[in-house]
C-alpha cells in the first residue's frame, strides 16, 4: 500500500501544470565569452511559465530595450555595438510570464570594432585623443568646431572639444566640457549648441566659452536616449535609443533597429516635448511620415545583399535635393520629394573595383549647381 501511495505522489509530480514550475530564461546568443562587433542579436529563451512573456534587457546595467509581451518564448534585439566601446560588456535579460513569476539571465561577451574611429590629432597646438562613436559625433559652424568624443582613459565618460576654426593658428582648443557618458551626437543652428549624452539632450547658448540652458530627458519605449539630431526651422526630431532620424521641411525620416524605437519632437525656445512617431513599425525599411500631419506615409527597405544581410543605415542626410542613407556597401540616394531611388553609389564602387576603373561623379563647379536628369530616377521598391 505505502509503494502505491508512493507511485501516485511521483505521478502528481510529473503531472503539475506549467505555472507550477519555476520560470527559467537563458541567453541562447551571443554566448558567454564570446567577442562581437558590429550589428549584434541578442537573443533570449523563457520557459516554464504561461505565455505571454515580458522580456527586458540591460547592457551594462542600462536599459537598452524592451521586447515587449510575444505568444512565443524567444525575443531577439540588436544592439549596436559601435555606441559603445571595445572590451567586456555585461548582458542581463529579465523574463516575465502571465502569472506575474520573473526569471533573470546574465552572461558578458566582449566588443571588438576593428574600425571603431579615433582622433588622435586635429590641432597643431593641442593633443587631442578619445573615440568617436557615431558620424554625428562632430558639427562646426563659421567659428567653431565641436568634437564629441569618449575619454580614451575611462570610456564610459564623454568629452566635448571646442576649436577654433581658425587655420592661422593651428585650430587651437578654446574649450573642454566632460560629461557622464560619451558624446553621441552634436548639432547646433544659429543660436544654440546641442549635445547628445545617454540619456539626455543638453541644450547651451552659442556664447565663448558655452552657456548651459538647459537639460531635457525625453523618454523612449526602449530606455535610453537621443543618439541623433534633426534640426528643423524651430524644431528638433531626436531619434531615440539606437534609432537614426532627419527631417526636412516635408517628412520625418525614422531608421528604427528595433521594434519600439521612435523619434521625438522638440520645440525650440520653449523646450516643450511634441509628438512622437514610430514606435511598431518594421525594424527592416525606413519609415517615412508626413511633416503636418504625423501619418505615415511610406517607406524605403533597407538593404539587403544577395546573401539576404540587412544593412542598417550608419545615418541620415537629407536636403532640398537627397535624401542620403549612408550603408555599409556605400550610400543609397533618394529624391525626398517622391521617395524614389535615384542612384546606388555601392553599384558604382563594386563595379569599379570589379574594372579596375576610376569612378566619376558630376559635380557642380565652384558656386554652381549641377541639374538633376530625370532619366537617372528609376522608381524603387518603396512601399506606400
Amino acid at each position: 500500500m505505502r509503494h502505491r501511495l508512493l507511485l501516485l505522489v511521483v505521478a502528481a509530480g510529473l503531472l503539475l501544470p506549467q505555472s507550477a514550475l519555476a520560470l527559467n530564461v537563458v541567453f541562447t546568443q551571443p554566448t558567454g565569452n564570446t567577442t562581437v562587433f558590429g550589428m549584434t542579436t541578442i537573443e533570449a529563451t523563457a520557459s516554464n511559465g504561461p505565455a505571454p512573456y515580458f522580456f527586458t534587457v540591460l547592457v551594462d546595467g542600462s536599459l537598452s530595450a524592451i521586447a515587449g509581451q510575444i505568444n512565443g518564448a524567444t525575443a531577439t534585439y540588436t544592439w549596436d555595438t559601435a555606441l559603445g566601446d571595445n572590451g567586456s560588456h555585461a548582458l542581463q535579460v529579465t523574463a516575465s510570464d502571465a502569472s506575474g513569476a520573473t526569471a533573470v539571465a546574465t552572461t558578458r561577451i566582449f566588443v571588438n570594432n576593428p574600425n571603431v574611429e579615433r582622433l588622435r590629432l586635429v590641432s597643431a597646438r593641442d593633443h587631442i585623443e578619445g573615440a568617436m562613436p557615431r558620424p554625428q559625433s562632430v558639427y562646426a559652424d563659421q567659428d567653431r568646431i565641436y568634437l564629441g568624443t569618449s575619454v580614451t582613459t575611462d570610456p564610459a565618460q564623454g568629452r566635448l572639444y571646442v576649436l577654433e576654426r581658425n587655420r592661422a593658428t593651428n585650430f587651437p582648443v578654446v574649450e573642454v566640457l566632460d560629461f557622464s557618458h560619451p558624446v553621441l551626437a552634436v548639432r547646433g543652428d544659429d543660436t544654440y549648441l546641442y549635445v547628445a549624452v545617454w540619456d539626455s539632450l543638453i541644450v547651451y547658448r552659442k556664447t565663448h566659452p558655452l552657456t548651459q540652458v538647459t537639460t531635457l530627458v525625453p523618454s523612449s519605449p526602449n530606455g535610453g536616449g537621443p543618439t541623433s539630431i534633426a534640426i528643423v526651422r524651430d524644431r528638433l526630431y531626436l531619434g531615440m535609443s539606437q534609432a537614426r532620424a532627419a527631417a526636412d521641411d516635408r517628412h520625418v525620416y525614422l531608421a528604427p533597429l528595433n521594434h519600439g524605437d521612435i523619434a521625438v519632437e522638440i520645440f525650440r525656445d520653449t523646450w516643450a516635448i511634441g509628438r512622437t512617431f514610430g514606435g511598431s513599425f518594421e525594424t527592416d525599411s525606413l519609415v517615412v511620415f508626413d511633416l503636418a500631419t504625423g501619418a505615415r506615409v511610406g517607406g524605403i527597405p533597407y538593404y539587403r545583399s544577395p546573401a539576404g544581410v540587412v544593412s542598417f543605415p550608419s545615418d541620415l542626410y537629407v536636403d532640398d535635393d537627397v535624401l542620403s542613407i549612408p550603408l555599409p556597401p556605400g550610400v543609397s540616394l533618394y529624391d525626398p520629394a517622391t521617395l524614389s531611388l535615384d542612384e546606388n553609389i555601392f553599384d558604382l564602387l563594386q563595379r569599379a573595383s570589379q574594372t579596375n576603373a576610376t569612378v566619376r561623379r558630376d559635380l557642380p563647379a565652384a558656386g554652381g549647381t549641377t541639374p538633376r536628369d530625370p532619366r537617372r530616377f528609376r522608381r524603387s521598391s518603396c512601399w506606400n
